[in-house]
């Protein structure tokens, strides 16, 4: 018929085992051992032609086995799944998650969810004054206090709480937990803000220095995923995609059903490879960061429904499972001593090298809100204090010792937006330093040339001289009220600072990365009679002091990068725009960040050339004659070319090439950062 297209409609299912596709023999083991009988059916329609419309839906296919979401987060379904959880746990993962033959020391406070003597709604709080017992098995909750008025313990009503908690006058995530609690058939229960005295700044800074170990040896953690204020709970109605059911009767008599419901999307699975909760208000709050790390199992209340993890695996209500876990305190403690580092050959690839797990975790860490900054070093000393006793090294304000130069080479994403705190938390060279969320940079080059056929090591070009931070508080990996660091390493005055062109040339031989999109600025350097020119960015919004200062660049490392026999390679730096803070001495402030190939004027000729550098040299001197800051960007920059004085050697590694400005490292220093 004329006006339609006929066009052919085809329709194929796949059934496959829940388990992920990459999925062996050790997974297949665990899901059977699950007592999980599901699978994945894959419906898809398409209109049979290359440009044509394709739409693809999945489903769980469940058995009596299976897992099908309950209606309600606290209907005996719910804990009929928790308790199969933890009895698999108990039994299935000794050698990860198993407990101490005894158990645990019970915290300084505990909430005494079933006292001896008291009306089934009331609970107590329990101290070293009127604890019945020293050492049992407990639970701890992470939790988003919210805007509300807290319900707290403070030093006017600690005597009270003692007494007696009347339940219904605590706040709906509080009486939940307590709820949760008791149904676990666990006596007690540990809640910061019940268990902390608030008003007490000794009590919350020897508390707050314990609260690795709180969460480590709890029972289980409870995580409030879904709530992000302490006045609305975690357990209310569920957006329930439901399912179809079909019972049936078997040749035995007994009766069977098969089920039919529509999976997540593939962001909220396990098995996708990412964190179904990430986007739960729980994940927003910085100081559950570490709560999650540091538990051995943790019971994650989502929207949807609820999650698991323990540090063997996975594990979703609706039956989604995936060995280990994506929070795993193990996998930190085990970067931590890795003996690979970023700056020598990588033989297992880039993942894993030394201390890669905790930098990766403090990008995660710094884009999650907290509401005092002071907060920035307490909120993660428990991690910081569970990875020191594994891997012995130096803790120097967020960085580790033996992975400082990686430590040290940070960007804010949100340096041109931020202001400079109104109160000190850490010394400059820290990440704390910073508003808002950083990046690493010699961890997530790569990710801006994944297009390179060959690429070299780090070169480190700094050496660790001396440090000292000073603490502000009894927690040796808290609040600080100084710090500084002394290294070693090539120094050189910036000339002059520029913008960026946004219009760069390239050489035809080799494409360069892309650029770091917070370096925004331009520096140019001379060194002996040549002169060369970097990308560079700034912590902060430069105001009109800053940029009429002696700025300087301190060179920490280097990076050939070329294709394969590197002939010819670009060569990229990578270290700190500072300024002198006494001129007297070599006392230094971190301003900004270096992260850029090394730069040079095109060698293009001709009349128009020319006449461009002729306007730039004229500019440049009205730019010193005026006190403005605008500044006009160079033009005609393109990464500089080198070609090794020699054949490199490919086996049985690929050599570096060396330094092709050697004369940068005459002019090393000993800086001290503060």
């Amino acid at each position: 018929m004329a006006g339609y297209l006929d066009l052919p409609i085809t329709m194929s299912l796949r059934l496959r085992s829940s388990v992920s596709t990459d999925s062996g023999p050790e997974d297949r083991d665990i899901s059977r051992q699950s007592g999980i009988a599901n699978a994945i059916l894959t419906i898809t329609i398409s209109s049979g032609v290359s440009w044509g419309l394709t739409l693809q839906a999945e489903f769980r296919v469940a058995t009596d086995r299976g897992r099908t979401v309950a209606q309600s987060a606290d209907s005996e379904q719910a804990f009929s799944v928790i308790n199969t959880w933890m009895d698999s746990c108990n039994s299935d993962h000794q050698s990860q998650c198993a407990d101490a033959s005894q158990p645990p020391l019970l915290p300084t406070r505990v909430l005494d969810v079933n006292p001896v003597g008291l009306d089934i709604d009331l609970v107590c709080l329990r101290d070293d004054q009127n604890k019945v017992e020293r050492a049992a098995n407990y639970v701890a909750l992470s939790h988003c206090w919210g805007k509300c008025i807290p319900f707290a313990t403070t030093v006017e009503n600690l005597e009270d709480r003692k007494r007696e908690v009347r339940i219904e006058d605590m706040s709906r995530v509080f009486q939940e937990a307590v709820l949760i609690t008791r149904r676990l058939h666990i006596r007690y229960l540990w809640i910061d803000t019940l268990c902390i005295v608030q008003n007490d700044r000794h009590d919350w800074e020897v508390e707050a220095g314990r609260m690795a170990k709180v969460y480590m040896d709890a029972t289980v953690v409870i995580g409030a995923s879904n709530s992000n204020a302490d006045d609305q709970g975690f357990l209310g109605p569920r957006d329930h995609r439901g399912s179809i059911k079909w019972p049936g009767s078997l040749s035995n008599g007994r009766t069977s059903c098969l089920a039919l419901s529509l999976l997540p999307p593939a962001g909220q699975r396990w098995t996708s490879g990412r964190d179904p909760v990430s986007l739960e208000p729980l994940q927003s709050r910085a100081w559950c960061l570490q709560e999650r790390y540091l538990a051995r199992r943790i019971l994650l209340y989502g929207a949807k429904q609820l999650f698991w993890e323990c540090r063997a695996i996975s594990r979703a209500e609706d039956g989604d499972l995936r060995l280990g876990n994506l929070h795993n305190l193990n996998r930190l403690r085990g970067t931590a001593s890795i003996k690979t580092t970023i700056f020598g050959p990588r033989p297992a690839g880039d993942s894993e090298i030394n201390y890669r797990g905790w930098y990766e975790m403090v990008e995660e860490y710094t884009q999650r809100s907290i509401t005092h900054q002071s907060d920035r070093f307490p909120a993660l000393s428990g991690v910081a204090d569970a990875v020191a006793q594994t891997s012995r090294d130096k803790y120097l304000a967020g960085i580790w010792r033996q992975g400082l130069v990686e430590g040290l080479l940070w960007c804010a994403l949100n340096g041109q937006e931020s202001l400079k705190p109104t109160s000190y938390r850490a010394p400059s060279w820290s990440w704390a330093s910073a508003e808002g969320p950083v990046q690493f940079i010699v961890y997530h080059f790569l990710e801006r040339c994944r297009w390179k056929r060959g690429i070299a090591d780090y070169e480190q070009l700094a050496t660790f001289v001396d440090c000292d931070v000073t603490k502000d508080g009894p927690d040796i990996y808290g609040a600080l009220s100084s710090g500084y660091l002394r290294v070693h390493a090539p120094l050189l005055p910036v000339k002059r600072l520029c913008p960026t062109d946004n219009n760069p040339s390239f050489p035809e031989e080799l494409l360069p990365p892309l650029r770091n999109p917070t370096v925004e600025n331009v520096v140019e350097l001379d060194v002996g009679n040549q002169s060369f020119y970097l990308n560079a960015g700034f912590d902060l919004t430069p105001g009109p002091g800053l940029l009429q200062q002696q700025l300087f660049v301190l060179f920490l490392a280097r990076l050939p990068d070329g294709n394969h026999g590197f002939s010819p390679f670009m060569e990229h730096r990578f270290g700190l725009l500072v300024r002198r803070t006494d001129k007297e001495s070599e006392v230094y402030e971190r301003v900004g960040i270096i992260d850029s190939p090394i730069l040079t004027k095109s060698a293009s000729r001709g009349f128009l050339m020319m006449l461009i550098r002729l306007l730039e040299n004229v500019l440049l001197f009205l730019e010193r004659l005026s006190p403005s800051t605008d500044r006009s960007p160079i033009s005609n920059l393109t990464p500089q070319l080198f070609v090794p004085s020699r054949t490199l050697t490919e086996e049985p590694e690929e050599e570096m090439p060396p330094d092709p400005l050697p004369e940068i490292r005459r002019h090393s220093v000993s800086v001290t950062l503060v």
